[in-house]
């Protein structure tokens, strides 16, 4: 049980950095970390941020189990924040 807590904690501070990165980020910076990610993980950001979705209605979307969901969303978040931090470099730029 603690550790349920413990991990929603760390994912909820990894969503508050990576919603700080956004609000910072230099448009172009944003556009090309969102290209940098595969189909799956640009919508399941997209419908996240952008639309609000929650992870289970984004499942449904992506025609994923909620796990999966889980996963391509994590990969998702960190993909696009290491992009943003490292200025793109490690996915190509």
């Amino acid at each position: 049980r603690e550790d349920v807590v413990q991990l929603s904690c760390q994912e909820t501070h990894e969503d508050d950095i990576l919603t700080e990165l956004i609000v910072k980020a230099d448009m172009k910076d944003l556009i090309e970390s969102i290209k940098s990610l595969n189909y799956k993980e640009q919508k399941a950001l997209i419908l996240q941020y952008v639309y609000g979705e929650k992870l289970k209605d984004i499942a449904i979307i992506l025609g994923e189990n909620l796990n999966n969901t889980k996963s391509i969303s994590r990969r998702a978040k960190e993909k696009a924040r290491e992009f943003l931090i490292d200025g793109g470099y490690e996915y190509g730029r």
